[in-house]
């Protein structure tokens, strides 16, 4: 009696799988009588799927080919209602599996997590190479001449003392299923805000002032997530995901809230959040722009944009771009930032004559890349730079969908495109 009630319970869950779009390993889904009763769809809906039937073989003997297609259109719309209800019942019965026995559940319906190449022992050291060093004494680079002075300092901004002011929009937008670790959840802190919330502000206040966070509030659990096209043998092929606790997530955000004002208000970040510009060389007045030899599209210069910690730099000459990248050289080095070489690309395009011919585009591009003498310029200037030639010609036989989307892409943003020297 116990064997046959256990095989008549597993039977239950492969179906109910089944019907989730889910299976479970090693198990074939039972196809008999039985399975069909215990998963069949609610009486209304078998009642409309039957009637359907009748009334398409009706009309098939009938050879009335309107009717028939209309009996066929209802038909699939039956079968779909029928197909989607059974999925519902399927979905509760997991959820109903899952609630009874989550250890079980997680133990054969769960997606194995994919292999990781790098041992523990070598990823908690890369984690803390990472986020455990000192951060570097750097001083405040001084304003550049021509610029518009921050409204105040930042430093000073960044010392002061946190307000319940500061954190009730910033505990807002957590959600309350968001991941942390630690006893204390969002769901938690926000029904009694009132009472904990002056309580945490005090402790992160006194955080500051040591200069240390309290060591049940800084852990971090990290999963490795393999990137893709990264050789997975090596810590840098994999990008760690960390989960930290709630008064961590609570302190960084007020940080990061008093940084985005204060950027948008010096002018170093736009207000409307989705791009940026390289301060010194965005703001420098006119006398002083041309030197860094920006592109002009649609009566604009083209200057350096940035979006999160991507960089575009555009220039129309060689000793434009060289000296663009001088000055990202001397910025990166007085904040104590570095440039990844091997995610640095290279671009080179010329004055197109027709918009309405902008697939020419790759032929042109393919001579500048393939026929271009400049590259040895620019590689013995910047031999830190990995530049990656691409052959748009051959991607434009395979692909000629995507690249004619580029091109349209382009006009669409800028009427027209000066051209880069070839020298």
């Amino acid at each position: 009696m116990l064997d046959k009630a256990v095989d008549d319970y597993n039977r239950v869950v492969s179906n109910a799988c089944a019907d989730a779009g889910m299976r479970k390993k090693g198990v074939v889904t039972d196809k008999d009588r039985w399975a069909n009763t215990i998963n069949k769809s609610p009486l209304p809906i078998r009642q409309q799927a039957r009637a359907a039937k009748r009334a398409r073989k009706r009309m098939l003997r009938k050879c009335d080919i309107g009717a028939l297609a209309n009996a066929q259109k209802k038909l699939r719309k039956v079968t779909d209602k029928s197909r989607k209800a059974r999925r519902e019942i399927g979905v509760k019965r997991l959820e109903r599996l899952l609630k009874d026995d989550p250890r079980r559940f997680y133990k054969y319906y769960r997606k194995p997590p994919s292999p990781t190449l790098v041992s523990n022992g070598e990823l908690s050291k890369h984690s803390e190479d990472l986020l455990g060093a000192e951060p570097p004494d750097l001083p405040v680079p001084p304003v550049v001449p021509g610029t518009v002075p921050p409204p105040e300092n930042i430093e000073g901004l960044l010392q002061t003392p946190f307000s319940m002011e500061e954190l009730s929009p910033v505990l807002k937008k957590i959600k309350n299923q968001a991941g942390m670790i630690g006893t204390l959840r969002p769901e938690l802190l926000k029904a009694s805000a009132e009472h904990l919330g002056p309580a945490i502000v005090e402790l992160l206040n006194a955080s500051v002032a040591i200069g240390k966070l309290p060591k049940v509030w800084a852990l971090s659990a990290i999963t490795p997530i393999a990137k893709p096209g990264s050789d997975n043998r090596t810590c840098d092929g994999y990008r760690g995901i960390a989960v930290g606790t709630l008064a961590a997530k609570l302190y960084g955000s007020m940080l990061d809230h008093r940084i985005d004002g204060w950027a948008e208000a010096s002018g170093i970040r736009a207000k409307d959040d989705w791009d940026a510009e390289l301060k010194a060389a965005s703001e420098a007045p006119d006398d002083e722009s041309d030197k860094f030899d920006f592109p002009n599209l649609a009566g604009e210069d083209l200057r350096s944009l940035m979006y999160a910690d991507d960089l575009m730099q555009a220039a129309t000459s060689i000793d434009g771009l060289r000296k663009q990248m001088a000055l990202l050289e001397d910025f990166s080095a007085r904040w104590g930032l570095t440039i990844n070489a091997s995610k640095t690309k290279v671009m080179v395009f010329s004055r197109l004559k027709c918009a309405e011919k902008e697939v020419k585009t790759v032929e042109t591009a393919e001579h500048l890349f393939f026929h271009c003498p400049s590259y040895d310029d620019i590689r013995a200037d910047f031999p830190c730079l990995d530049f990656t030639l691409t052959n748009l010609h051959e991607f434009s036989m395979q692909q000629p969908t995507q690249i004619t989307r580029f091109g349209k892409k382009c006009f669409e943003l800028h009427q027209e495109l000066n051209p880069l020297s070839r020298r």
